[in-house]
């Protein structure tokens, strides 16, 4: 068994961090998440300093008052180190200049032990409990370390987050950047500028409405740009999906690819063509050397796919993560499905910030066009594309495809535009076409 007396530290670090509060106590405000938690072997000292700062109005902390204080709250401080502990913290580190990194080793270190105490909770329920309850069990802990990790991460100063756009300004000035990201189908990327890191796109539609197929082409015309990608399907066989995209890679007739002997039958002849069997080839060799990873999860528990998303990321440094669908994910103990949702959402956004990734998250629209379950995603996302069809029942033009409506834009403005891409079933791809469906139920006008 672990001696938790001897859980991963840093005591240097520690002295480091407290020594510049007790004497610069401003740089409190440069790590608002400081906490004793990042403490291990000098947590009541924060707790000293840190009440010593609330009181000392910006001024380096009187070691007498920190006395006082050992002696009213804990009966004195012997039993963590005494006046010499004292002195030696108020004069340990001469200056501030490594105060962030300091911060950030301890956020390491906390990270650390929350991961042995995981383990050790992880032993314990293996014997105990059933599979899945052990994967919902393990999920809060992978949460607090991931965000332990990121507190490591030094907060920007206003004057560096200034610099850093003057900088992006002037690259642009100079032609040497623009503001594309990954390209995704040139129809959209005239509206939305590409992917971008640390965002999230929820691609809506009713069930049978195209949203794997827009999410699976834009995917792929992410990694055939050499860009890595992530497609993460909770509903679809990953052969299934492959399927879909070597038919979207080759640009041949479905049916040709999946019912060849059939489709040849149908169309005069007696056996696979040869322009099909050089289609199918030109697909594989785009597709096989391209990093991209297809992959159906263990269970659809959130954790289980933050943990994919994150292995992803690590493995192979994808720049783009789409999950199908938003609805099949699980949260346990959210209380209802709206509340599941929320939370999702919540998760998937900060996920995609961490990782400085984009997440396409692919959503059910209820009889009123919005996201099924809770309208929280659409709040949470930088950009949502719904797939409109015709949903008049008594109409000739029943669930064709019209147009995809840019329903939110929170960087480009685009917000309520159409764009004139039409679902192409043969093909299964999207394509620019003209909404015929308003002029085929268009009632005649009479001659004057």
């Amino acid at each position: 068994m672990i001696d938790l007396l001897k859980l991963p530290c840093s005591p240097q670090h520690e002295k480091s961090v407290l020594s510049v509060l007790m004497n610069w106590p401003e740089k409190l405000d440069e790590a608002p998440h400081l906490t004793r938690e990042h403490f291990h072997t000098a947590a009541t000292w924060f707790d000293l300093i840190h009440a010593g700062i609330q009181r000392s109005n910006g001024q380096a902390i009187d070691t007498l008052s920190l006395l006082a204080d050992g002696q009213a709250l804990h009966g004195g401080i012997d039993s963590i180190g005494g006046a010499s502990m004292l002195a030696e913290l108020s004069s340990y580190t001469p200056s501030c200049h490594h105060f962030s990194d300091h911060v950030a080793t301890l956020s390491e270190f906390r990270a650390r032990r929350l991961a042995v105490r995981a383990g050790l909770d992880l032993i314990e329920s293996a014997t105990t409990e059933d599979a899945e309850s052990l994967v919902a069990a393990t999920g809060t802990p992978i949460t607090a370390i991931g965000d332990a990790l990121t507190d490591s991460k030094p907060p920007l100063t206003l004057k560096a987050i200034i610099q850093e756009s003057l900088d992006r300004f002037q690259r642009r000035a100079e032609g040497t950047e623009n503001s594309m990201g990954i390209p995704t189908i040139p129809e959209l990327d005239e509206r939305l500028q590409g992917l971008h890191p640390g965002r999230v796109w929820v691609i809506g539609a009713y069930p049978e409405g195209g949203k794997s197929v827009l999410a699976s082409q834009i995917v792929l015309n992410a990694v055939l740009e050499g860009f890595p990608c992530l497609f993460l399907t909770l509903e679809m066989s990953e052969r299934d999906l492959m399927d879909r995209m070597l038919v979207q890679a080759g640009r041949m007739d479905a049916r040709a690819f999946t019912e060849p002997k059939i489709y040849a039958a149908e169309n005069g002849g007696e056996g696979v063509t040869k322009g099909l069997m050089q289609a199918v080839k030109r697909a594989v060799s785009m597709l096989a050397p391209s990093p991209l990873r297809i992959q159906r999860p263990a269970n659809k528990q959130l954790q289980t796919v933050v943990a994919a998303i994150r292995k992803a990321k690590r493995e192979m440094g994808i720049k783009v993560a789409a999950v199908d669908y938003l609805q099949l994910i699980q949260a346990r103990g959210a209380g209802n499905k709206e509340g599941e949702i929320s939370e999702i959402s919540h998760t998937i956004q900060t996920l995609a910030q961490d990782l400085e990734i984009t997440i396409l998250v692919l959503s059910q629209l209820n009889a009123d066009g919005d996201t099924k379950h809770g309208r929280v995603i659409e709040e949470d996302a930088d950009a949502v594309l719904n797939i409109v069809q015709d949903r008049n029942k008594e109409s000739e033009t029943y669930k064709q495809h019209r147009h995809i409506l840019i329903a939110k834009d929170r960087h480009y403005g685009s917000g309520g535009r159409k764009v004139p891409l039409i679902l192409n079933r043969d093909k299964i791809r999207f394509e620019e076409g003209e909404d015929t469906t308003e002029k085929k139920t268009q009632r005649p006008q009479f001659q004057r």
